[in-house]
Formats: structure tokens, C-alpha cells, sequence
């Protein structure tokens, strides 16, 4: 994401709404903040847009933190039938968007889990060495934690 290269980048991805919006959008916010005072520049990924017009275009929000839409809720208007077929396929913008950066991020973060996501991003992240890390809102048991 640095024009210099100089710092490693996370990817924060997930479809909340983003910059602005919901709980989601502070805590995601808190937290590529403590990234970027870490070393690392963020990019907060959004899925909740529903337009290609500027999807991926980056909008710099201060130091070391930018954002952009993905077109992953497009189906929030059809029936629910619909709606519910186009869930299946989410996640699938975000890695395109992904394997199109110039560089690797060094970790992908996927908010709240969403399994098509997870379907999605597992196979790129592996392929690609990429740490994949889950920002779980919700308590889990410990046995239900485990995705190898």
C-alpha cells in the first residue's frame, strides 16, 4: 500500500459497512490503528458496497490507514430467495481485489467470519503463504475454533 514500500500491509476485509455506519466500523477502525502504530499499513476492504463506480479505489483516512468498497452486497434490495443465492458467492470480489495488489499483504483479517469468506479466502491465502486472522465478535467454544 506505501508508495516506498517501506512498511508491510494488512488487509481488513469483510462486508460492514465502512468508514461509517455500525459498531463494526469503530471497532475496525480501533484496531487498524493499533496496526499502523505497529508498523503496519491497513487497508479496510468494505464489501457492504453495492456499486462498481469507484470499487477499490483507496481513500487515504490518516496515517499508514486507507479504505475502499468492494461490490459484495449487491442483493441487498432483491427477494430473498435471491438474496440468500447471492450470499454464497461473497467473498469472491474481495479475493479478486486481493491477487490484483503489486504486493502481498502480510495478513488478511476477515471481520466476523462470514463463511463465504471463509470459502473463499482460505484457498487464496494458502496458496499464497498469506496469514489469514479472524476478528470474532461472537464467543466461540474452543472446539469450534479450529479451521485447518
Amino acid at each position: 500500500m506505501t508508495e516506498q514500500g517501506d512498511r508491510p500491509w494488512v488487509a481488513y476485509v469483510g462486508p460492514f459497512p465502512y468508514p461509517e455506519g455500525a459498531a463494526a466500523s469503530r471497532r475496525v477502525l480501533g484496531v487498524a490503528e493499533s496496526l499502523s502504530l505497529a508498523g503496519f499499513d491497513v487497508v479496510v476492504a468494505s464489501g457492504a458496497g453495492d456499486s462498481l463506480q469507484n470499487a477499490g479505489h483507496l481513500v487515504r483516512q490518516g496515517e499508514g490507514i486507507a479504505w475502499c468498497h468492494l461490490p459484495e452486497r449487491v442483493a441487498e434490495h432483491w427477494p430473498r430467495p435471491l438474496r440468500r443465492f447471492r450470499y454464497a458467492f461473497m467473498g469472491g470480489k474481495t479475493v479478486e481485489w486481493l491477487a490484483s495488489q503489486p504486493t502481498l499483504p502480510a495478513a488478511v483479517i476477515l471481520y466476523s467470519g462470514y463463511t463465504p469468506y471463509l470459502q473463499r479466502l482460505l484457498p487464496w491465502c494458502r496458496r499464497n503463504r498469506v496469514r489469514l486472522l479472524f476478528d470474532a465478535v461472537e464467543w466461540y467454544e474452543p472446539e469450534h475454533a479450529s479451521v485447518t
